[in-house]
């Protein structure tokens, strides 16, 4: 056996070990993938992929982490169609490689590429002469290469040759804009850190991503993407070129460029790709990190953040008992939740709702989830240099605007409690949102941070607990009935063993997860005399809970399946994101 093929089998087994220890693959599994190897000379991966033991993003993760190079997925990366063809076709072809785009670095230009195979040191080296610079490796999965490589190097549609000047220039462009990456002109070579943050923002935007996060890792970048509350490695950055990336955050999220970087940064800054849509929301947070500044980019849409509350994922019943609460005057409505749950945008929504030019809205943040004229939001940071925030001072300047309506972000200290019981108890209505795992319990979180029950009880018109399910990509939709472990998990009852129930399948729309977007589902508890009573005698949670199931509540769990018998969510999603209680 050669040198090279024995360094090819050591690769191959260190793959399938990485698979094995993860528990990915059996290692019967592996024993028959590997005689396939011998017997085809295939990789070790496309054998288990094309077997369809292991997907292949998931062989993609675990090969970035035996060689130590950042995946990369060329749908959401910035792409110099100059650059991509500045090497022969049929060396990119036969090699599976595109250079993305070049970067000036703190050592010099590198031009950054995707590989199908970035182990192979000599096509990186043959990469450096054909490029006449360094390069930084990026490991692209093979079937997103095949496509990108047609769509780089594909001749234009007939008929459309002299509309793009009949060049094959043109023509690359053409493809790249059909897949929706951004384009430089053939004269622009050197794309500035600029464009290249531009195209990260506006992929983010395509897929609806809430937050953007630029981690720095010894070698290189990551880029990750959350989309309906689930992370993506999308692409990387050069380390080198990082500085540059941070120093453009900061100058437009107006964050000091000379600041350290021992402490963690905050601003904000405003995109408006469509000046007919209202501005889209940027908040930005540097954080010192082992490797460097990480950077944080939460996105907010405003039609995100306010939306009418028929489409926001209530129940009819729900909706019907949510109609009551509001039409009190005054009192304290809690609404629960745990982290990216939805509670600020069902609060701001609420205050939406019931507010108009006639009442006076006042919200205390930390910060503001996005600024709203309407409201007049007070952030409740605590000041630089002080030890705590002035609750005192606040309070006065809350109450000196004469709020009809006030709502307090995340209360989780018992000086908040105290600021929404006083608010309460003089008129107003007041919203709270705290961190609980259902409504029923959400009075139990006063009550342990010193609040009296006989103070709460007097108050308290409500209680809503929300979370976010992901809802079925329509792209990939398929119908299927109930295994027996859903049957059993979910508890289903005999009109739903034989009912056909939809799901995802994964498909490139839905990045193969079989979800696209988000729905909100719902507890919602009113506060009638006897369980106003219930909390003064701070009566145990199951307890509570009991009569208000007497008194109509819906769980998580009902509220869940009802959305999955209409087809909105999947059942796999149910039982992930709700749990069924005695």
């Amino acid at each position: 056996m050669t040198e090279d093929a024995e360094g090819l089998a050591e690769e191959k087994h260190h793959l399938g070990t990485l698979l094995l220890r993860a528990g990915v693959i059996t290692s019967e599994q592996l024993d028959r993938a590997l005689e396939k190897v011998k017997k085809s000379g295939r990789r070790l991966g496309e054998v288990l992929v094309g077997d369809g033991i292991v997907s292949e993003e998931r062989i993609q993760n675990f090969l970035s982490i035996q060689m130590g190079i950042p995946p990369v997925q060329l749908e959401n990366t910035f792409i110099d169609p100059a650059v991509a063809r500045s090497i022969p076709e049929k060396f990119a072809r036969r090699y599976g490689v595109i250079p993305l785009y070049r970067s000036e670095t703190t050592e010099g230009q590198v031009v950054v590429v995707a590989m199908a195979d970035p182990a192979n040191l000599l096509i990186q080296d043959e990469l450096r002469k054909a490029l006449k610079s360094e390069i930084f490796a990026t490991l692209a999965r093979q079937s997103e290469m095949d496509r990108f490589l047609e769509k780089v190097w594909s001749p234009p549609p007939a008929g459309e040759e002299e509309a793009e000047g009949d060049t094959e220039e043109g023509a690359g462009e053409e493809a790249l804009r059909s897949l929706s990456v951004s384009v430089e002109s053939a004269e622009e070579k050197k794309p500035s850190i600029a464009r290249i943050l531009e195209t990260i923002f506006n992929r983010a935007l395509d897929l609806s991503a809430t937050a953007v996060h630029l981690e720095p890792k010894k070698k290189f970048v990551v880029v990750r993407y959350r989309v309906d509350g689930v992370y993506h490695s999308v692409t990387s950055l050069p380390r080198e070129a990082y500085a540059a990336v941070v120093a453009r955050l900061k100058l437009l999220s107006k964050i000091p460029v000379g600041e350290g970087t021992h402490e963690l940064l905050e601003g904000r800054f405003h995109l408006r790709p469509d000046l007919a849509l209202p501005p889209i929301d940027i908040r930005t947070t540097i954080i010192p990190a082992a490797f460097g500044e990480k950077a944080v980019l939460k996105i907010t849409r405003r039609d995100e953040v306010i939306r009418p509350l028929e489409e926001l994922g209530f129940e009819e019943q729900q909706r019907e008992t949510l109609d009551r609460i509001l039409k009190h005057p005054g009192g304290l409505l809690l609404i629960s939740g745990k982290n990216d749950s939805g509670k600020t945008t069902l609060a701001y929504s609420i205050l939406s709702a019931i507010g108009d030019a006639s009442k006076m809205i006042v919200t205390l943040e930390d910060p503001p989830a996005y600024p709203v004229s309407a409201f007049n939001q007070i952030s409740k940071a605590v000041p630089r240099g002080a030890t705590a925030f002035p609750w005192n001072d606040v309070l006065r300047s809350v109450e000196r605007q004469e709020p009809d309506i006030v709502f307090l972000s995340a209360a989780t200290t018992a000086e908040e409690m105290r600021v929404l019981l006083h608010l309460a108890a003089t008129g107003r209505f007041v919203l709270g949102s705290i961190y609980a795992d259902d409504a029923v319990s959400s009075y139990w979180v006063p009550l342990q941070l010193g609040m009296d029950s006989f103070a709460l009880a007097s108050v308290l018109t409500g209680m809503i607990h929300c979370r976010l399910m992901r809802t079925i990509c329509r792209n990939c939709v398929v119908r299927r009935k109930p295994t027996p472990e859903q049957i059993v998990d979910l508890g289903l009852k005999d009109e739903d063993l034989e009912r056909e129930f939809l799901a995802g399948e994964g498909c490139e729309q839905c990045m193969g997860t079989g979800y696209r977007s988000r729905t909100g589902v719902f507890e919602v508890v009113t506060i009638p005399d006897h369980l106003k009573e219930m909390i003064e005698s701070r009566a145990p949670s199951d307890v509570f809970r009991s009569a208000a199931r007497d008194a109509g509540l819906i769980t998580l769990r009902q509220a869940a399946l009802a959305k999955a018998r209409r087809g909105l969510v999947s059942l796999d999603e149910v039982i992930r994101r709700t749990s069924l209680r005695p």
